[in-house]
């Protein structure tokens, strides 16, 4: 079961490595999962439920916007520019030494086309 946290609640062990890959494995089955529920993504960068409606996304403190979904009875915030990455570009993008860039520099713009890993 995943249990969404926020790094900055374990600040006694936020520099361990170990927990670094505990937050990214819950990250990466949690944007798998809500592409198996259905979540999809148009053009410009919206995330659309399985019931066809947009999501509402908010913004977090890093300035990235996060759309959320209800799984296993627990409200589980994801970045929107990471799942448009899952669906342009699949699994790869789970490949550690990747990370998910905006072209443009405006973390706002998750635009299908300004989504780009490296």
């Amino acid at each position: 079961m995943l249990i969404p946290c926020r790094k900055d609640n374990w600040s006694h062990v936020s520099s361990s490595p170990t927990f670094s890959t505990y937050m990214d494995s819950i990250y990466k089955d949690a944007l798998r999962r809500a592409r198996e529920k259905g979540y999809k993504v148009d053009h410009k960068g919206n995330v659309i439920s399985p019931y066809g409606n947009k999501t509402l996304k908010l913004q977090n403190q890093k300035g990235y916007l996060k759309f959320s979904f209800r799984l296993s009875n627990k409200i589980v915030k994801l970045p929107v520019h990471r799942f448009v990455s899952l669906m342009k570009f699949g699994d790869v993008v789970f490949n550690s030494n990747l990370e998910t860039r905006h072209l443009n520099n405006n973390s706002l713009d998750n635009n299908w086309n300004n989504i780009s890993n490296g």
